[in-house]
């Protein structure tokens, strides 16, 4: 039988290697599943913690603008206040106007996020706490302003502005120290006309510092952006605040939220060439948009050290299955290899083989039960071999001296043939019967020397004939033990077939226990759910038990193909054992009918020598008688006749004993070619 191993061959070893690498895919895939779903997670626990920290910034700054409001419409209120818009005309009510003074004073020292409070009459009075110059100023000078047009419109509403260009160069300062204002217009009651305007400035350090507060991340960048769009930012990680930065106000986004009526919301755009979380909160009504622009990277970050730490376990895990893999499959492919290619060479005739192991394990049987198995046919071989050499050997002994006793036959035919016409001549006168008679006595000398011959030619042929029997017959004994020695390799052949089927049921053991453990896992899995949080560790447990339970049944499946190998070859080799077995019961049969032909012959020969030594007896006598030959010539004629009726008994004799001989020839001829093929089988086999 010969073995495939040709392209579609895969070596144990690498499905080994490669059933532990399957075990690995589900580690990656679980891996990729936890980075995807961590980093969604995060970003979306990031952008829901940004979203939050906005709004309360934004509740924080609306109630900042409210206590603004709230102080503007204390300070309009206040009886000071009403002095100096009932005295619209004059010029000259001191009290009211220190009075205010000291008010308004007294509120910025009160708060930490004023900058100034500017106070403009219609009456022309001016009022500062001192972050402008009075001089030149009126009220009359800003009607053509931007914020004064709108607290016009609001009718004594307040206004939040983000500058007022037409004030700051009454500002006693070179920068700009106010981020925001509220302002408010106060108009008489009766007349309906603007008599009082009232401007408050928050300090821009505060509006920085409250902006830098909020912790965005790296990369983040927080915008506060007024209704007349002037934007004051700050960006995470340096402490940088850019004011008057119109870029985001030139955005589409900011456009969109401006356009949009949602209080607040979030957006991923793009911003600066990468992608951004952008988030955003109205501040109530006053027309201010907070914004926070939050990174990608920044969002991802975590995810990232949660994916690396992924891919670092995930790779381990790959080494390690890999390494484990690579171990077992070295030694165990080591043992199936070596017992591989030793039964390759023994089938295709080495039996000098051997199989060397020291594992204790049921491949240390299996190698060692093979390596007994090549010895016990080779010491069947090597008796075979022996004893087919000497059945060649005796054969062609046997075909010489058949062919010899053969030589011989046709001699005494020839002289047999030679009396008869003789005796034939002599009876038909006598005048020559004289003469004939001499002649007759010569070559009856001549018989009775062949008839010598050929009794010591026929004893050896006996010889030979008997001495072969004897070799044919301790042959067969030979064959006889060699048919028992492939008895017992047949039984220790079923022997170690037993032998693989307990390692059979050994796998088929180790299957169930797998099974077993693998529904214990999924038990103690259901029951670690049943018990919550609690038993999250021990369901971590269990499920790494189900998958080792699920790697060891493959595990077991590949064990169980190998032993089904095994199994094959086993049965291979029984029948080869088994073909063996009927070959030496051939050769017996065969070995049992040359014994009988070597007996048929030894009988011929018997019956060849009582006739050969009738032969030499007649002719002694004729010797002893011939002077009574002679004068008895008379008798001749008839003796004659008697003479040529025994040569032709003797004629028809000698052809039965040259048909024997030749039924012999083609015995010995048939061994001689079965002879041959056995040891042509048998050398194939290398000893």
């Amino acid at each position: 039988m010969k073995i495939n191993t040709g392209t579609s061959y895969i070596s144990f070893r690498t499905k080994l290697v490669a059933a532990f690498m399957l075990t690995i895919l589900p580690i990656i895939l679980l891996g990729m599943i936890s980075a995807s779903k961590s980093a969604n997670a995060i970003k979306a626990t990031t952008a829901s913690a940004t979203i939050q920290t906005m709004e309360q910034t934004n509740r924080y700054l609306d109630l900042l603008l409210w206590n603004i409001e709230s102080t503007s419409l204390q300070i309009a209120q206040s009886q000071a206040f009403l002095g100096l818009s009932s005295n619209t005309g004059t010029s000259g009510n001191g009290s009211n106007v220190a009075e205010v003074e000291s008010i308004l004073n007294n509120v910025k020292s009160s708060s930490t996020f004023i900058s100034d409070i500017l106070v403009l009459t219609q009456s022309g009075q001016v009022i500062s706490t001192g972050g402008y110059s009075v001089n030149g100023m009126s009220l009359d000078a800003f009607k053509e302003s931007n914020f004064y047009k709108k607290a016009d419109r609001v009718n004594g509403g307040i206004v939040w502005l983000g500058s007022h260009p037409e004030l700051d160069k009454y500002s006693s300062a070179k920068d700009s120290q106010y981020s925001l204002y509220a302002t408010r217009l106060i108009k008489g009651k009766l007349s309906g006309d603007a008599e009082i305007l009232i401007l408050i400035d928050i300090k821009l350090d505060f509006i920085k510092d409250l902006l830098e507060n909020i912790k965005l991340g790296s990369g983040g960048e927080v915008h506060l952006v007024s209704p007349d769009v002037r934007d004051i930012s700050v960006f995470a990680g340096n402490g940088k605040a850019a004011a008057n930065n119109v870029q985001v106000p030139d955005m589409a986004f900011f456009k969109k939220i401006i356009n949009g009526t949602s209080l607040n919301g979030s957006d991923y755009i793009e911003y600066s060439a990468n992608n951004y979380l952008m988030t955003y909160s109205r501040l109530g009504t006053t027309g201010y948009v907070l914004i926070g622009l939050l990174p990608d990277s920044t969002l991802y970050s975590a995810s990232r050290s949660i994916a690396l730490t992924t891919i670092l376990l995930v790779v381990l895990a790959v080494l390690v299955a890999i390494a484990l893999g690579i171990f077992i499959a070295f030694h165990t492919g080591k043992v199936l290899n070596v017992v591989t290619v030793s039964a390759d060479q023994a089938a295709k005739g080495d039996l000098t083989v051997e199989i060397p192991s020291e594992r204790k394990d049921e491949f240390g049987i299996l190698a060692h039960s093979i390596s007994k198995m090549i010895y016990d046919m080779r010491q069947l071989i090597r008796s075979a071999t022996s004893f087919t050499h000497s059945v060649v050997s005796s054969t062609g002994v046997v075909s010489n001296t058949v062919t010899h006793v053969s030589n011989i036959s046709n001699e005494i035919m020839q002289v047999v043939r030679q009396i008869a016409e003789g005796a034939n001549k002599q009876s038909s006168g006598t005048e020559a019967a004289t003469f004939t008679i001499l002649e007759l006595i010569s070559k009856m000398k001549t018989v009775a020397d062949s008839t010598e011959k050929i009794e010591n030619l026929s004893n050896q042929s006996l010889n030979l004939a008997q001495n072969g029997s004897a070799s044919i017959r301790k042959l067969s004994a030979e064959c006889s033990i060699a048919a028992d020695v492939t008895g017992e390799m047949i039984s220790d052949i079923r022997l170690l077939k037993e032998y693989s089927k307990d390692i059979g049921k050994l796998v088929r053991g180790i299957h169930s226990i797998s099974e077993q453990t693998n529904l214990l896992a999924l038990n103690a899995a259901i029951e670690a759910a049943h018990a919550g949080d609690a038993g999250l560790g021990f369901s971590v447990i269990a499920e790494e038990i189900r998958k080792l339970a699920d790697r060891s049944v493959t595990s077991v499946l590949k064990a169980e193909n190998i032993i089904k190998l095994v199994n094959s070859k086993i049965t291979d080799t029984s029948r080869n054992a088994s073909s063996a077995e009927n070959m030496l019961k051939v050769q017996n049969e065969a070995l049992s009918e040359t014994i009988s032909a070597f007996d048929s012959v030894s009988s011929v020969m018997d019956a060849f020598n009582a006739e050969v030594y009738d032969i030499k007896t007649k002719t002694s006598d004729m010797e002893q008688h011939k002077e009574d030959a002679i004068k008895a010539i008379s008798e001749i004629s008839a003796i004659s006749q008697e003479t040529a009726a025994s040569t032709q008994e003797l004629s028809a004799s000698i052809d039965d004993q040259d048909l024997r001989i030749n039924l012999l020839v083609s015995y010995v001829s048939e061994l001689d070619n079965t002879s041959a093929k056995l040891s042509d089988s048998l050398g194939r086999f290398k000893t």
